[in-house]
């Protein structure tokens, strides 16, 4: 092999070495970002169980004053407010479990570009 292809070859295994820790850092940040949207998403739905809570407080409220009609109304509402917290929480499960998949992908590109490091 003469010099041209040694340095090749060279800078070809230094360009793979950059490449995955590239990715590695790539993968981290991405599971970073989900991380924080679960998080995100978690307290949304936990703020929307709080909201129909407090409805359904004022629901009791209105049917202690004999209002029934607007008790009604309110019961309604809050069922659907804890409807949407749950679809909520679900997406938030969603959620959680994708940042976790992708911090297991993050680790195992570290450990890829520290193979080709220590190569």
């Amino acid at each position: 092999m003469n010099h041209g292809q040694e340095r090749s070859q060279e800078v070809h295994e230094r360009n793979e070495e950059r490449k995955a820790e590239h990715d590695a850092q790539k993968a981290e940040k991405q599971a970073d970002k989900a991380e924080k949207k679960a998080d995100k998403m978690e307290a949304k739905a936990e703020k929307q169980e709080a909201k129909a809570e407090r409805t359904e407080a004022k629901a009791e409220k209105a049917e202690a004053k004999g209002q029934e009609k607007k008790a009604d109304k309110l019961e309604a509402k809050a069922d659907k407010q804890e409807a949407k917290a749950d679809k909520m929480e679900a997406k938030a499960d969603k959620a959680e479990a994708k940042a976790e998949k992708k911090e297991a992908k993050a680790e195992k590109k570290e450990d890829k570009a520290d193979k080709k490091k220590n190569k």
